[in-house]
Parts: structure tokens; C-alpha cells; sequence
């Protein structure tokens, strides 16, 4: 690689100082469109900014950060990243996002798949906490409703920014991977299985020995709550539940995909936040949701049975989540944008 030297503004005393580095000509590390041109990575072995760099080779070169490194472009503009990803872009993170989640070894999906379980029980802790907290909001239960779905959008957010596997993101995200042939469907279930199971472990896990232990729940506003909210769940007909969980998905797949449209933490916290509030206000049934609410209520003395749980609630909500997120948001996202 060709050498070139760089002066690095300091603000030590004595002023300006000059180090050489080794400049290897890559391609342009942004990968945005319009910008596929040829670049520089510096290694200068230290920490600067990029705008306190001057080259000697280039007095006209542009500097840059990108994925911890400097890079530099020779008579020509730096990129800048757009504020929003549009839809074709965000299907190309997409795509990215899962083959790195497809290659996971097994014992990696199941510990974030843990922490995925863990941390939307979390947000569901904090909805129960702040939604049924109020006893006298009881005759107003779209202000209950609304209160919850403020608190609950955490979970996803953990998930995402935290990084963590959960089964009812993962049915948009790998499936446009799958319909292009990327990889195939079988990667696909094997994973979505993997990740189901954690999810359910780590929800298990929160819910005995962070809430029902600790007693977090041991205020009789609080403990009524978990009970109902349980009772309820698995009161409906199977059609309701399972048509509750395409809406569900619909909106937590959508999150995922704002999320994915903006480049700043702003602005993913903000497409995270208003599907995941809405679901939650709906009333939607979310599988992985219920993994730790109907459990929690059957520990504080709910009526309901294991295979109340299971198969009036926790396989029609799964079926419908499948095609809520594979089908109206990673299917037809890939259809119209491929």
C-alpha cells in the first residue's frame, strides 16, 4: 500500500504534529448508492477526528468515520449519510441483518434468544406497573391502555438496541432472505424454532425469579391485574386470538422496519416506539408478550390451566404472528421492493 503523511491537529503545547501512515486504497466503506468510489483507510494507530486531518498527499481529500476507522477520499466530497433509509435501502439491511443472524452458532441464538424473552417481559412488568397502577382509572380503560402502551415499547428497544433474538421480529426479517434465495426456508425454521425456545425460557425465567419471588407484584392492584390479564387472554375464541396476532406482528415487524429507516438513535427510537405503543393499546395478542404475562398470572393464582395456555392462547397468537410478520411485512416488502 502506498504511503501517505498526515498532519494531525493536537491540542497539546506543542501544537500541530506530523505522523506517516499507511494508506490501502479500498472501496468506498459507506456502500450508499451513488457513492461506490474509491477510498482510503488510514491506520494511524491513535484516536482522532476526522475533521482535524490534513493530508499532505491530497490538500484537497475529504476525511471521514466510518465503523471506527478514517478513511479518506482524494479530491472529492465525503459522503454524507441521509437521515432516512428508503425502502429499497432498508430491505438491504434486512437481508443483511439475517444472514448474520442465519450464520449464529446454536448456543448464541438460544442465549440472545434468552435475553430477548427477559427483556420484553420487562417492558411487560413496566406496562402492568404503570397501566393498572392507578385503581382509580378503572372506569377509563382506554387510559389504562394507553398508559401501558407508553411504558411497553422498552421491551423492543432493549432487543433491538442491546441486541437480542426474538421470534416474532425475526418472521419479517428472515424471510425476505429466504424468498431470494439466500439461504433456504429450512435456516429459517431451524431458527425460528431456536429462538421461540429461548424466548420462552428467558420470559419464564423473568417471571419467577424476578417478579414472583421478589413479590414485585405483591400490591393487590398489581396482582389483580397479572391474574385478569391472564384470565382474559385465554377467555377468547381461537379465531380472535389468532387474527389478534396478525395485527400484532403486523405492527411489531413494522417498528423493526422503521427502526431500521432512520440513522440516528432519535429517530429509531421514534419508528420503535408508535407501532409498539399502538399494538399495545389495540389490545393485539403477542406471542412472546404472553409468554410472560398469562405464566405470571397462573403464579399469583390465576384460573387458568397449561393447556389453557397453550393452545387457547399461545398457538393461535404464534400462527398469527408467523403471518402478520412474514407474510404482510417481510413478504410483501420483498415483493415490491426487490
Amino acid at each position: 500500500a502506498k504511503r501517505h503523511t498526515v498532519t494531525v491537529s493536537s491540542s497539546s503545547p506543542a501544537g500541530l504534529r506530523t505522523i506517516s501512515a499507511t494508506a490501502e486504497c479500498i472501496a468506498d466503506p459507506t456502500m450508499l448508492p451513488g457513492n461506490r468510489r474509491e477510498a482510503f483507510l488510514l491506520r494511524l494507530g491513535l484516536f482522532v477526528r476526522p475533521d482535524c486531518l490534513r493530508s499532505q498527499s491530497f490538500p484537497n481529500a475529504a476525511f471521514c468515520c466510518f465503523d471506527r476507522n478514517v478513511y479518506l477520499w482524494p479530491r472529492l466530497k465525503a459522503p454524507s449519510r441521509m437521515p432516512i433509509n428508503n425502502p429499497k435501502e432498508v430491505l438491504a439491511l434486512v437481508e443483511r441483518a439475517a444472514s448474520d443472524k442465519i450464520s449464529l452458532p446454536v448456543r448464541k441464538i438460544l442465549i440472545l434468544a434468552f435475553l430477548a424473552g427477559a427483556y420484553i417481559s420487562m417492558g411487560g412488568l413496566f406496562s402492568i406497573v404503570i397501566g393498572y397502577g392507578f385503581p382509580s382509572m378503572a372506569s377509563a380503560p382506554g387510559l389504562q391502555r394507553l398508559l401501558s402502551g407508553l411504558v411497553f415499547p422498552l421491551g423492543l428497544m432493549l432487543v433491538v438496541f442491546a441486541g437480542a433474538e426474538l421470534f416474532t421480529g425475526n418472521n419479517a426479517v428472515l424471510v425476505p432472505g429466504a424468498l431470494g434465495r439466500r439461504y433456504g426456508w429450512r435456516k429459517v425454521l431451524e431458527n425460528w424454532m431456536l429462538v421461540y425456545i429461548g424466548n420462552f425460557v428467558g420470559s419464564l425465567f423473568f417471571a419467577c425469579f424476578l417478579v414472583k419471588l421478589p413479590g414485585m407484584l405483591s400490591a393487590e392492584a398489581w396482582r389483580s391485574a397479572a391474574v385478569g390479564v391472564a384470565e382474559a387472554k385465554v377467555s377468547m375464541p381461537w379465531l380472535t386470538v389468532f387474527l389478534r396476532g396478525i395485527g400484532a406482528n403486523w405492527l411489531v415487524c413494522l417498528a423493526v422496519w422503521l427502526g431500521l429507516s432512520a440513522n440516528d438513535v432519535a429517530g429509531r427510537l421514534l419508528g420503535l416506539f408508535f407501532p409498539i405503543m399502538c399494538f399495545v393499546a389495540i389490545g393485539y395478542e403477542h406471542s412472546v408478550a404472553n409468554m410472560f404475562f398469562i405464566p405470571l398470572g397462573m403464579m399469583h393464582g390465576a384460573s387458568v390451566t397449561v393447556s389453557d395456555f397453550l393452545f387457547a392462547n399461545l398457538v393461535p397468537a404464534t400462527l398469527g404472528n408467523i403471518v402478520g410478520g412474514a407474510i404482510f411485512v417481510g413478504g410483501i416488502y420483498w415483493y415490491v421492493n426487490k
